[in-house]
């Protein structure tokens, strides 16, 4: 079941609190997915989803974990199986597309640490509805196998002061293909980007990176 209230649709997949927010005539849809020890409150992802709600895209934020889950692992994802994780996220897609003001609109996730590596999986293996791909500090070494079957686009970001993230996002990279792979390092920044600033240029350069491919309209930053 879902309802409305003040432009803000949420509803309940099976098991999982989801809350979508629409622009006025939105052209993409960005699903946020968040990582270990977060939930769809993440401050960094909201800021980032605000961000992209007022250049037109509808975010939607989700929790990977069921209420009881989170409280008996404080809300880390290392207890439940990735695939598990991702046939979440498939299902948040599916019902994404299917939601009125959303349907034919390109889906992109937006996946962070853990959730980069479940956000691969479900772009590799549902094409059909994921048109493309941001990690921020993306842990592909979890999603080494996805990395391979991914055809979609893929923007990579990762801190410069987050050596990890940086080496990870070059090895994707190279399994990904440089043809339809972006990477940028965020000057400063580390794994989580919570410094001053720092998830403000990381949405600067995703936003610009999803006008390129799918804005009506390229409209400068």
């Amino acid at each position: 079941r879902s309802f409305h209230v003040a432009g803000v649709q949420t509803c309940a997949l099976p098991i999982l609190a989801v809350e979508v927010r629409r622009p006025r005539q939105p052209w993409a849809v960005a699903l946020f997915v968040h990582g270990s020890g977060s939930s769809r409150e993440s401050p960094r992802n909201l800021r980032a989803a605000a961000a992209l709600r007022r250049a037109g895209v509808a975010t939607l934020l989700l929790d990977l974990l069921t209420a009881a889950e989170a409280a008996a692992s404080d809300g880390l994802l290392w207890d439940v199986p990735l695939p598990v994780l991702a046939a979440r996220v498939s299902d948040a897609c599916a019902w994404a597309s299917r939601q009125p003001g959303l349907v034919g609109l390109p889906l992109v996730l937006f996946g962070n640490s853990l959730g980069g590596a479940v956000s691969a999986m479900v772009a590799a293996d549902h094409p059909e509805v994921v048109a493309g791909l941001v990690t921020r500090g993306g842990r592909w070494d979890q999603a080494a196998d996805a990395a391979a079957r991914i055809r979609q686009p893929v923007l990579l970001a990762a801190g410069t002061d987050d050596p990890q993230g940086v080496y990870l996002n070059r090895e994707a990279r190279r399994a990904l293909g440089r043809e339809r792979t972006q990477m940028v390092a965020v000057p400063g920044a580390g794994h989580l980007m919570e410094e001053p600033g720092a998830i403000e240029a990381f949405t600067r350069v995703a936003l610009g990176w999803l006008r390129e491919r799918w804005s009506p309209a390229h409209q400068p930053l």
